[in-house]
């Protein structure tokens, strides 16, 4: 599935899309409308500093929560309560446990860099985190790889550095992952 955007009367909505084969032909198939598409300022917006200490983060749920708080901050969004980010500029609202955007009151998405901040793609990306950190060894490329789509996907951008930093982090959380179940990364599951 992914974001696929219409313009009805001049104005960008996103939908949530998903191809189908029928008769030798590719059809899309709407899924799920996602809300207004609300551009953001900048063109290329670079998260400065956005990997955390090596040593503060425990877990892929706390790596994900950084990453996305820093996004919103770096967007100009200012925490309002625990779990909701405003930004007044845009008069933009975040709810944390939706991962929902709304501007007055109406769902929308971010467009960020080449990719879209939404439900969707903070969902797909939580569990893309949560995926490399308890992968096998042997499947960790394929799930990076996913990872860094990803993170395209949900209009994340990183330095050459930043993205080596956040390797090393998910390389740390395997092996806190691996010790707490009594197995290290590199005898695991082996026959």
């Amino acid at each position: 599935m992914f974001v696929r955007i219409k313009k009805i009367k001049g104005f960008p909505y996103a939908y949530l899309v998903r191809n189908k084969w029928k008769k030798g032909k590719t059809m899309q198939k709407t899924v799920k409308y996602l809300g207004k598409v609300i551009e953001t300022n900048q063109n290329e917006i670079q998260l400065k500093n956005l990997i955390p200490k090596f040593h503060s983060i425990n877990s892929a749920k706390e790596l994900f929560t950084n990453l996305v708080k820093k996004q919103l901050e770096i967007l100009g969004f200012k925490p309002k309560s625990k779990n909701v980010y405003f930004n007044q500029e845009m008069n933009l609202q975040f709810n944390f446990k939706s991962f929902s955007f709304k501007q007055n009151n109406k769902i929308c998405i971010l467009k960020v860099n080449n990719g879209f901040l939404c439900s969707f793609n903070l969902k797909k990306l939580g569990k893309a985190i949560e995926d490399c950190v308890s992968c096998r060894d042997e499947d960790f490329y394929i799930y990076g790889k996913e990872l860094a789509k990803t993170f395209v996907d949900s209009g994340f951008l990183f330095t050459k550095e930043q993205f080596q930093a956040l390797i090393v982090i998910l390389f740390q959380l395997r092996e806190k992952n691996a010790n707490r179940v009594g197995l290290t990364t590199e005898n695991n599951f082996k026959d």
